[in-house]
């Protein structure tokens, strides 16, 4: 047996290294909502991971078949939907909370949903991006890594009053925008 490897094609490699982090960022945009279907589905916790881990396998394995021109939220929910049915199919009926039909309706459901919030986690995105680096990097430290405001003060040579003040107008700041940008979606125009 000959240990040479084949022969790499750097460009094929780059595209699929391309392929795999549009499906990680597709899918972590639409987790949450594929496991909301699948919480209100699914009765079981242990079933309800069970579901959650197919989906992701079959969406990883068929993401060649995904049509980028459809939102990738309906398609990874309709796999789901797939999954729970063929739990039921397994003979665990007690294991699925609602019939084929409800399923499908639900389902659409989710997919309207998913459709509507879009539009506000392109705003959510486009007004963070519209913030100041210290007021990101404020907002990072107190949600995305958890950090009380009197921690972040000490982190910040602050006040804990100061950082408390400035995070309500951050927050209020970005609310403020992402309305904005809503409206303006909502009226047809475009948001730049």
């Amino acid at each position: 047996m000959d240990p040479t490897p084949p022969p790499h094609n750097p460009e094929q490699a780059a595209l699929e290294a391309d392929r795999r982090a549009e499906l990680a960022l597709l899918w972590s945009r639409s987790q949450h909502l594929v496991e909301a279907f699948i919480r209100t589905a699914v009765v079981h916790a242990h079933d309800r991971d069970d579901v959650l881990q197919e989906t992701a396998k079959q969406a990883a394995l068929h993401f060649d078949r995904y049509d980028p021109d459809r939102p990738f939220a309906n398609w990874a929910v309709g796999i789901a939907r797939h999954k729970v049915q063929e739990l039921r199919r397994r003979g665990k009926r007690d294991a699925v909370a609602l019939g084929n039909q409800t399923l499908d309706l639900m389902a659409d459901g989710f997919t309207r949903v998913k459709d509507e919030s879009a539009d506000r986690v392109d705003a959510l995105e486009h007004c963070m991006g519209q913030l100041q680096t210290r007021h990101r990097k404020l907002l990072g430290l107190r949600y995305t890594d958890g950090m009380s405001v009197a921690k972040i003060a000490d982190a910040v040579g602050s006040r804990p009053n100061t950082v408390s003040v400035s995070l309500y107008k951050i927050r209020a700041a970005l609310a403020d925008c992402i309305t904005r940008r809503l409206r303006r979606l909502e009226g047809g125009g475009h948001a730049h």
